[in-house]
């Protein structure tokens, strides 16, 4: 029998963010709600990019600190996390592409793969949005853009993977 690690639930709406890391810097790109399914199979259903602000900072906050725990990363690097009622967690460092890649990408303005190398070997870059309003995304990597308004955008309670 394999090796088994049992850890506590934890409570809350599944998030992610990423991170741009290079010698000089570490650029945070937007924050998306992970979609999870409520079958208790926590099977990865894809996302929703932008989170409200309040969240994003959230999200922010909690990434760089448990980035902080892991230093020599470079480039592109995940982070999932729980966003919680009264407490967040970190649950996941990715030093690599993630999911979200896809909504985050179809969100800015130019090309994220250009600005991953560009901040990886030093140079400055900038993350631009290109709309507003938001970007779902599947785990099967399909996009789905609406820029007529940002109404899930300010909600803690977005909608769940079936």
């Amino acid at each position: 029998m394999s090796p088994r690690v049992a850890q506590p639930f934890c409570n809350g709406q599944p998030a992610s963010i990423a991170f741009l890391i290079g010698p000089h810097d570490t650029v945070a790109l937007p924050a998306s709600f992970q979609l999870i399914s409520t079958d208790g199979q926590f099977c990865y259903g894809g996302g929703l990019v932008p989170i409200a602000p309040e969240l994003a900072a959230r999200a922010e906050t909690l990434g760089r600190s448990a980035l902080a725990g892991l230093p020599g990363l470079l480039g592109y690097v995940g982070v999932d996390l729980i966003l919680g009622e009264d407490e967040d967690f970190a649950i996941e460092i990715n030093p690599r592409l993630t999911t979200s890649y896809v909504g985050v990408r179809a969100l800015l303005d130019g090309n994220l793969a250009e600005l991953i190398l560009k901040i990886a070997t030093g140079s400055p870059g900038a993350v631009r949005r290109n709309s507003s309003g938001r970007v779902a995304f599947s785990a099967s990597k399909n996009i789905h853009r609406d820029t007529t308004h940002d109404h899930w955008a300010a909600s803690s309670n977005p909608p769940r993977a079936g």
